[in-house]
């Protein structure tokens, strides 16, 4: 079964799950604000959200080029965007770059804001 990230709360009771994992999820949603608010949604009050993405920075791209990616994979995408928004409605717990502390891919851990 396929759930859309912006539809969650259609397919997932409100306050019903403790993790959501996404991992190369929220760069392929061009209105994650409206995913993050339905992750939010399901989570429980002391629910956490785990997710990964990548940073389209310079070097992320120069890697693409140099393993044979072209063009703008992610377009749209804006990584400090995304970051920001995160911080704004759910607390950042955790973070990290990947892989070796190059910043690649982040992966951020976050816990629901108690109401």
């Amino acid at each position: 079964m396929e759930i859309d990230a912006r539809y969650l709360s259609t397919y997932i009771p409100e306050n019903s799950c403790d993790v959501i994992i996404a991992v190369s999820v929220l760069e392929h949603i061009r209105e994650f604000p409206l995913a993050i608010s339905e992750i939010e949604k399901c989570l429980k009050p002391s629910g956490i959200f785990i997710c990964s993405v990548p940073t389209e920075n310079k070097l992320y791209k120069l890697c693409r080029i140099v393993l044979g990616y072209s063009g703008d994979y992610h377009e749209g995408f804006n990584f400090a965007s995304l970051r920001n928004y995160l911080r704004k409605k759910l607390k950042e717990i955790g973070s990290w770059y990947t892989p070796f502390m190059l910043p690649l891919f982040f992966t951020g851990i976050y816990a629901k804001i108690s109401e």
